[in-house]
């Protein structure tokens, strides 16, 4: 493995903005990120932005197809650039976040956009459909819970066995790849995954700032 799986996946993105509810949509493109909309009384409210203000204009469109009422409200839940680096398209009156995704920003968001932007061609990881029923939320929620346990499990048991990061991520890949290697740039995340995991597992509590340096010494560590 030389390069990153998403440098290569320059194909199209079939979009959708799928009502959820009377006042709710969910703006999806495949693998691409997907944004939030809630239509309320006086103003739109817009739950991650995508990754570029040009990206953003899509949801835009697809908004005033619904709704000619100001965009007032931007939401970030959370620093990774490709949810926020958008927000300057819509002109919200207000952008909200928590204290910690500010903070998380401000400390790593420019080595986060270079970072970004050495591996991704089109700047656009991937998250999947909208869940439109409890039922579907609750399996999603246990699905994700078991992902994270199975991995962070994975990466403990290396870690005190004094494995190095390639051994765990391959034994990390034997173990999780039948039941998870169709899901949307299960690929691509992975590495990330398994690197941050492995982190933790050795002591490591913060999360170290990926930086696009970082980035090629862990692809090649791996590889």
């Amino acid at each position: 493995m030389t390069t990153f799986p998403s440098q290569s996946d320059l194909k199209p993105r079939k979009i959708s903005f799928r009502r959820l509810s009377k006042s709710a949509y969910a703006f999806t493109a495949e693998r691409d990120p997907n944004t939030g909309v809630i239509v309320g009384d006086d103003g739109v409210m817009v739950i991650d932005t995508r990754a570029t203000p040009l990206m953003a204009r899509e949801v835009i469109r697809r908004i005033r197809r619904v709704t000619s009422k100001p965009i007032k409200y931007v939401v970030l839940s959370h620093y990774h650039v490709v949810r926020v680096l958008g927000a300057s398209a819509y002109r919200p009156e207000q952008i909200i976040a928590s204290r910690r995704t500010l903070g998380l920003i401000r400390e790593r968001g420019k080595q986060d956009m270079a970072s970004e932007i050495g591996r991704f061609r089109r700047l656009a990881p991937g998250r999947g459909p909208a869940l439109s029923t409890p039922a579907q939320c609750e399996k999603a929620i246990r699905f994700t819970q078991e992902f994270v346990r199975g991995l962070y499990m994975t990466a403990k048991r290396g870690a005190a066995a004094r494995r190095s990061l390639k051994q765990v991520y391959e034994a990390m890949k034997r173990k999780m790849d039948p039941v998870y290697g169709r899901f949307p740039i299960y690929e691509h995340c992975m590495p990330f995954d398994v690197s941050r995991a492995y982190d933790e597992a050795r002591g490591i509590k913060h999360p170290r700032i990926w930086t696009a340096r970082r980035d090629v010494e862990m692809w090649k560590s791996i590889a």
